[in-house]
This record gives C-alpha cells, sequence and structure tokens, in this order.
C-alpha cells in the first residue's frame, strides 16, 4: 500500500509542478525557494496559532501570504491546480521530512 507521504513525494517530483526546480530537499534541488529538509519543525512554528499543516496548506495556495525572510515572492500558486487529495498528499510528504 502507497501511503500519502509516498503520493505527495510523487506529486513533489512531477515536472509539471516544478517544485524541485526552487526547493532542495536533503541536499537536491534548486535554490531559489527555502530548502524543505525539516519543515515539519519550522512549519509549526511560523506562524502562531497554525499547525504545521495548516501553514503548509496556506503556503501552498497562497504563497504570499509568508514569505520568508532572505526570498522573494516568487513561488506560483500552481499547488491551486491539485485535487485536495493531491494536496493533502504533499503536504504529508512535506511533514514527513522531520
Amino acid at each position: 500500500t502507497v501511503t500519502p507521504a509516498e503520493k505527495g513525494k510523487a506529486v513533489y517530483d512531477n515536472p509539471n509542478m516544478g517544485c524541485f526546480l526552487c526547493h532542495v530537499v536533503e541536499g537536491a534541488g534548486g535554490t531559489r525557494g527555502p530548502q524543505l529538509s525539516h519543515t515539519a519543525s519550522r512549519a509549526g512554528e511560523r506562524r502562531p496559532g497554525m499547525s504545521a499543516e495548516e501553514y503548509l496548506k496556506e503556503s501552498l495556495l497562497d504563497p504570499g501570504a509568508y514569505v520568508v525572510s532572505s526570498y522573494d515572492n516568487i513561488m506560483p500558486p500552481i499547488a491551486r491546480q491539485l485535487s485536495s487529495e493531491q494536496l493533502d498528499d504533499l503536504i504529508a510528504y512535506l511533514i514527513s521530512l522531520r
């Protein structure tokens, strides 16, 4: 059985999404966006009162809502093209990067 995090990694790796073009996961990937390793621990601390899952969902659907300092607001709202299941799977993958 494929886990949601495994399905989410497939979304992340999908060339049509292009996540890896800007984001680094464990040393592999682009450098224009924040590094995603240990995302779960950082995401839970970014916005007071928001869980890591809530923060990631907001960041994916409305990338300009909170921009990490030292990065430009360049992330396109491409996650809006995902089904709710794909979005949840992508968030599960990002949470798994502990």
